[in-house]
């Protein structure tokens, strides 16, 4: 049993030096990271290049938590394929709605659960607009404009609407026959477009210049 002991008691000092002595050799070769799309966003791409060369085990254990506190990502995995190569896959967050800043020359680009995943001074999406809102990348949206951002969504995949303005108590859109269209900033989004589908049916003949009015009980058409 003595010797047993004596055994241990050599191996633990000798196994610290053999993983200490690892972790000075490992050191990052390659990273490869990959997405639904393809390769990664090419702002996280650029960031996680920058851990080759480091600590295969550090490097790791870095990556891990920019990877779990970026909001760009959804889920990942991180494998170590060898000792010097680590692969990463991820699930890329994906803009929903852009909401202009003040000046209307940036966006920030909202998901479908209301968190903004990034800025951007361009933007193919639906944007909308508005003067006072202000948020960060990383925070969700508030309740209100996360129905806001559902809805100018549903607009454009419905109608095509390419923006919105929230102004006073209403966000404000306007269709493609130039018809002004008011909706509550709170509501059931499905119910909005419902109505909003059986009076544009009903309405066959709407001139130039027409509003509809979705924020009352019972909607109100101006001509």
């Amino acid at each position: 049993m003595k010797k047993v002991k004596r055994r241990v008691i050599l191996a633990v000092p000798l196994c610290l030096g053999l993983v200490f002595l690892l972790a000075k050799v490992f050191v990052v070769i390659n990273i490869s990271c990959s997405s639904q799309f393809g390769p990664c966003n090419t702002d996280l791409d650029k960031t996680i290049l920058g851990y080759k060369e480091k600590n295969i085990f550090k490097a790791k254990q870095e990556l891990s938590k920019l990877l779990r506190e970026n909001p760009l990502v959804y889920k990942y995995s991180l494998n170590l394929k060898s000792p010097t190569n680590l692969e990463i896959q991820l699930v890329e967050r994906v803009g929903r709605v852009a909401i202009a800043g003040k000046t209307g020359t940036s966006f920030w680009i909202v998901d479908s659960d209301g968190l903004v995943i990034k800025t951007d001074n361009t933007t193919a999406l639906p944007v909308l607009y508005t003067k006072d809102y202000k948020t960060q990348v990383g925070y969700k949206v508030s309740e209100e404009y996360l129905f806001v951002c559902k809805l100018i969504a549903l607009l454009s995949d419905t109608y095509g609407v390419g923006s919105g303005r929230v102004s006073g108590d209403g966000l404000h859109v306007t269709l493609n026959d130039k018809t002004e269209v008011i909706f509550p900033l709170v509501g059931d989004e499905d119910l909005l477009l419902g109505s909003l589908r059986y009076l544009l049916s009903r309405l066959k003949q709407i001139s130039t210049g027409t509003t509809i009015d979705l924020r009352y009980k019972n909607p109100i058409i101006r001509r």
